[in-house]
């Protein structure tokens, strides 16, 4: 599966959410517009702090679970969507889409995979931002 996140995609994002909730609306995701916000965002916000430029996050990967943290009144875990998403030059593709479960009392996934070369860019912005200097070469 690949598809575009824009509201062009909004029916067949709509369509294979559907799928895999299946008659399950409340922590799930049911709309793109809500891994737009809750998930590309939030992606496209940490890959800035990371101090990525645009043409560096090409290729960047986001595991993200839908819902928030359950009150330990849940007696039992709610069904929930996970979604991969992949950035492409300028958009995020959505790449897959799961049916995950998220206990009482612990955070939804959100997890970013970067490859060498981003996270060898994002240690350099760190560095040149804090002023650390390599000393090992000297």
């Amino acid at each position: 599966m690949k598809l575009k996140l824009c509201p062009e995609n909004g029916k067949k994002i709509a369509a294979a959410l559907a799928t895999v909730n299946g008659g399950s609306h409340t922590h799930t995701f049911t709309m793109g517009s809500q891994i737009s916000q809750e998930i590309a965002e939030e992606a496209e916000s940490r890959l800035r702090k990371f101090g990525l430029c645009n043409s560096k996050r090409r290729g960047a990967i986001v595991i993200g679970q839908s819902g928030s943290i359950l009150p330990s009144s849940y007696g039992y875990p709610a069904r929930t969507t996970t979604v991969t998403l992949y950035r492409g030059v300028r958009d995020w593709f959505i790449t897959d889409i799961s049916e995950s479960s998220l206990y009482p009392k612990t955070r939804p996934v959100f997890r970013i995979g970067l490859h060498e070369y981003q996270i060898e860019s994002a240690q350099e912005s760190m560095r040149a931002a804090l002023g650390i200097a390599d000393i090992s070469a000297s």
